[in-house]
């Protein structure tokens, strides 16, 4: 990427000259260092740019979480079987208004 820029003319000036200082104002080993520097500062970039994204996810996960948590607290209803005549089959249902069983 680092070429791909200085090919299209985009050099960060700050970087271009760091890297001229490093090579004793030798234009083809300022290139190098160029690369070096640029690249080292891409990976910068992109480590802060994953952090924000991943503390701007931790922040929405723990919203969910809170809205699980508050539910978590709710009554539980027992389960009941209840076998159905016609089929032979067991169907499951919640009973409020026979708590014991």
């Amino acid at each position: 990427m680092v070429l791909r820029e200085m090919q299209e003319g985009v050099i960060r000036d700050g970087l271009w000259a760091q890297a001229l200082v490093e090579a004793t104002y030798d234009k083809e080993k300022a290139k190098a260092i160029y690369i070096r520097l640029r690249a080292a500062n891409m990976q910068e970039d992109t480590k802060k740019l994953l952090v924000k994204q991943i503390q701007q996810a931790l922040k929405s996960d723990e919203v969910k979480r809170k809205d699980f948590i508050s539910a978590s607290g709710l009554k539980k209803t027992p389960l009941i079987k209840c076998p159905v005549a016609s089929s032979g089959r067991v169907q499951r249902f919640q009973s409020n208004s026979h708590p014991g069983l």
